[in-house]
């Protein structure tokens, strides 16, 4: 985008249309510092589908654990199975890992775990 030729995009219009995190997650993900990147209007829209599905698998969990089980406080339940034993893992060390490059504001690497 350049404001002297004209052919920027409106951040508003965009966050009206798809949303703040739509925005936020397009402009993160396939660029690296200091490399032009080329804005299309169907990133956006992908990236704002991604962020709905997050959403929606995050509430299906939410309604199909209604005890919530699993807590923060690292205590496993003993009904679990070895293959979500093995999931909670694999959660644990990508959040883990999205933390770390988070704290050092290493953005398109965290969000290229996802």
């Amino acid at each position: 985008m350049s404001k002297s030729l004209g052919n920027g995009v409106d951040p508003l219009e965009v966050i009206e249309k798809y949303g703040a995190d739509a925005l936020r997650y397009t402009l993160i993900t396939g660029n690296a510092p200091g490399n032009d990147m080329r804005f299309y209007w169907e990133r956006v829209e992908a990236s704002r589908n991604f962020a709905n599905k997050v959403w929606n698998a995050s509430r299906f969990i939410m309604m199909n654990d209604p005890d919530n089980n699993v807590k923060a406080d690292g205590v496993i339940p003993a009904n679990l199975t070895e293959a979500d034993k093995w999931i909670l893992s694999k959660m644990n060390n990508l959040i883990k890992e999205v933390t770390d490059n988070m704290e050092k504001y290493e953005l398109g690497i965290a969000v290229a775990k996802t």
